[in-house]
């Protein structure tokens, strides 16, 4: 009899009737519920209505959507689902090579929502966004100071720790020594927190120099003798890398260990990695072609080049490497950039460049080492040279050979030229290509002359995930000064000159040369002809 009365009253009252919502809730929470009191409840606007059908539905289905949004009108968690859910919609976009932006904004519009309904869940949810995005003020902001952990439940206790850490790493990117002081207290009431703390001090955050100390530092040219010398290193290549974060700081760590591992590991020596701090570095990205040409264009990581001279005095390394956030790895002259992206294989490729190996991908239009055919050798890899010649085949091969920094690895009977109607073409026939020889080089493809190079096969110098060779190994193995980068002191030096300041790009100059053994290579140094 009470089953009829109440099916009864859903057919004879309307939903505002001012007891059945209540009844129908207690049923929905007792479970002994019909399809159709659910389906009523439901369009009832009933929220253990829609919390059920919330279980049954599809995760990311129309239903799942549209259920989640009525019940992020009163509870964060809703909320916080769908903002996880749209994050992670924008993310798969950015993987397939999209923007991911719409989703990125319904992700913020969510997670704001659950921080209006009072979800930590939600804070910490959007900070780390924000965090992950670059946007260091907003984080810091979004994950807020000094929480009462005295009224927290254990849940929430969870969270406000979660928020003290990210507050703490948004200020250590953004170099705010003063905050990052402030949170250390906190930080010692959680697990994370301390093991953050360790960090801080390992890595000498607290020790680094403050935020705005740059802009007072003495901008001239510094005393000479608080440049240190040059130490007696058992590599070919010294590197002192940095990071902003302290997470790169580990990842960095872990590509160290990868490359001491590898091939590269006799002509490679790092210093231990160091902080330092976004700010201090003022950097910007450049677009360019991507070494791995299946990957669309990436916007090249270029910093304020001159700032180092402020760091110069406590680096005993000839080369110096920064991880950020984002960008496309390069490198430049004697300094190496990374984004957290990047991969070991892609930094082995980046620090082969330092040793002095050019790509073998087309390098840019109007790159200037293929403007014209080369003087002499200028790296490991690769040689720019006329594609045809005329005269004796014996005597053009002994000239062509003093230009190839491989000569010594290409066998007598290998040929390096092949006759042509009206002369000779440059370039080994493709039945020796498994030798070492003379074979076309993708690298000035768009202009004139050809380029060429050791090894018919591609290597790591065109796509990251192939091979560092055995042959180029050897090379390196020969002559492993012969062609590397100068050292970081000449990425001051010509960042000074192009802002007029001769006489200070004259001393780090100077400075660059300190570096380098070899006469000749001191000589373009000092004057700025590398």
């Amino acid at each position: 009899m009470r089953f009829l009365l109440i099916m009864s009253l859903l057919v004879l009252l309307p939903s505002s009737s001012f007891f059945l919502p209540a009844y129908l809730s207690d049923l929905l929470l007792e479970g002994g519920y019909s399809r159709a009191q659910l389906d009523y409840a439901a369009k009832g606007e009933l929220p253990a209505a829609w919390q059920l059908k919330l279980n049954q539905a599809r995760y990311g289905s129309k239903a799942w959507l549209r259920l989640n949004e009525k019940l992020a009108r009163t509870q964060g968690t809703a909320a916080v689902e769908l903002a996880r859910y749209y994050q992670g919609q924008g993310q798969k976009q950015q993987q397939q090579g999209g923007e991911g932006q719409e989703q990125r904004r319904l992700a913020i519009f969510w997670y704001r929502q659950g921080i209006r309904l009072s979800s930590k869940k939600a804070r910490l949810g959007l900070a780390q966004l924000y965090f992950d995005n670059n946007q260091l003020l907003l984080a810091k902001e979004t994950a807020g100071t000094n929480p009462d952990f005295t009224l927290l439940n254990a849940d929430s206790a969870a969270e406000a720790h979660g928020l003290v850490k990210l507050a703490a790493q948004a200020a250590i990117a953004l170099g705010d020594i003063d905050d990052i002081k402030r949170q250390l207290p906190l930080l010692e009431l959680s697990t994370a927190g301390r093991a953050l703390l360790a960090d801080i001090h390992r890595f000498g955050v607290l020790t680094s120099q403050a935020k705005g100390n740059r802009q007072a530092a003495f901008y001239g040219m510094p005393d000479p003798h608080v440049i240190n010398k040059p130490a007696a290193v058992s590599c070919t290549a010294s590197i002192q890398l940095f990071a902003t974060r302290i997470e790169h700081l580990h990842y960095l760590e872990q590509l160290i260990d990868g490359v001491e591992s590898g091939p590269l590991a006799p002509f490679v020596c790092f210093a231990p990695v160091r902080y330092r701090a976004l700010d201090s570095l003022a950097c910007r990205e450049r677009e360019v072609t991507a070494a791995n040409r299946r990957v669309k264009k990436r916007r090249a990581i270029k910093c304020r080049e001159e700032l180092w001279q402020y760091e110069a005095a406590g680096i005993n390394s000839r080369f110096v490497g920064v991880l950020l956030p984002q960008g496309g790895a390069n490198v430049h002259l004697g300094i190496l950039y990374l984004d957290r992206s990047d991969n070991l294989d892609v930094f082995t490729h980046e620090l082969s460049h330092l040793l002095g190996f050019i790509d073998e991908y087309p390098l840019p239009v109007h790159h200037n080492r293929c403007s014209a055919a080369q003087q002499s050798p200028f790296a490991h890899n690769l040689v720019v040279l006329a594609e045809f010649y005329q005269g004796e085949r014996k005597q053009l091969r002994a000239r062509i050979l003093k230009q190839l920094p491989w000569a010594a690895q290409i066998r007598e009977d290998t040929p390096i030229l092949q006759a042509q109607a009206n002369g000779w073409q440059l370039g080994t026939p493709d039945e020796y290509a498994n030798r070492v020889g003379v074979f076309p080089a993708a690298s000035c493809d768009r202009q004139t002359p050809q380029a060429f190079k050791p090894l018919s096969k591609r290597t790591q110098l065109a796509y990251y995930e192939e091979a560092f060779p055995d042959a180029y190994l050897k090379r390196l193995s020969a002559q492993p000064g012969a062609f590397l980068m100068p050292s970081f002191h000449y990425n001051i030096a010509l960042a000074l000159f192009h802002r007029g300041e001769i006489k200070q790009a004259k001393f780090w100059l100077n400075q660059a040369a300190l570096w380098e053994s070899s006469a000749v290579r001191k000589a373009k140094i000092i004057v700025g002809d590398f």
